[in-house]
């Protein structure tokens, strides 16, 4: 168990605050708080071969819950040149994880769902009744962000708050999804609802099978 900590102002480079990476299972990380941090909040990783048995490369069978993440900002690290993407919550090829009841805001990205190893998916995520709010390029974002990235498979985002995300108005909007023509066998699987609270009543956004690179876009507050 990882609990009660608090990290911050921390100078990062091409590392993260908090990570577990490899043969990690059955872990609880609850009630931390993370900021002012230029690189990831918290990672959750699989296939860098860190573990010798490749069978067992991956953050597993995890719970994430009840920590508040936020300012996690690449845009002075020397190491992005001055881009913006860092997560504050980021499960990169984990498998089994629960994410939930968190509060993620004011980052790049809130929490990303994702996998940078080509041929490779991080699957079987939940992510369900987090707060979400005014981070940089999109609430949550999960899929292969390009052509030599893997996947997401089989994994539910469920009664989340969204709330103003999207704050540098690059289009991406509250829930950014992307499958590339290189993960499309994978399917990556999104369920529904989805809340995005604005100045108008709360939605219900439905996500089904995505195939191909596609972004969607929620509608921006007045």
């Amino acid at each position: 168990m990882i609990q009660g900590n608090n990290l911050h102002d921390l100078k990062l480079g091409n590392s993260e605050a908090m990570v577990l990476n490899g043969n990690v299972e059955i872990f609880t990380v609850t009630n931390n708080t993370v900021s002012y941090s230029d690189n990831i909040g918290m990672d959750f990783i699989g296939f860098e071969g860190v573990s010798p048995n490749s069978a067992y490369d991956q953050a597993r069978d995890g719970v994430v819950s009840d920590n508040v993440i936020y300012a996690i900002d690449t845009i002075t690290n020397p190491a992005y040149g001055g881009s913006q993407s860092a997560a504050a919550i980021y499960v990169d090829g984990g498998t089994r994880i629960v994410i939930e009841r968190n509060q993620v805001f004011m980052s790049n990205i809130g929490i990303e769902i994702a996998s940078e190893h080509q041929g490779r998916a991080t699957s079987e995520i939940t992510v369900r009744n987090n707060l979400i709010y005014y981070n940089h390029i999109a609430g949550l974002a999960m899929g292969g962000y390009d052509t030599q990235r893997g996947s997401t498979e089989n994994s539910t985002i469920v009664n989340n708050t969204f709330f103003g995300n999207d704050s540098n108005q690059d289009g991406n909007g509250e829930l950014w999804i992307n499958s590339t023509p290189s993960t499309t066998s994978s399917r990556t699987i999104s369920s529904s609802p989805i809340h995005k609270a604005g100045s108008s009543p709360i939605h219900t956004l439905k996500i089904k099978t995505m195939w191909w690179i596609t972004t969607f876009t929620s509608p921006r507050r007045n």
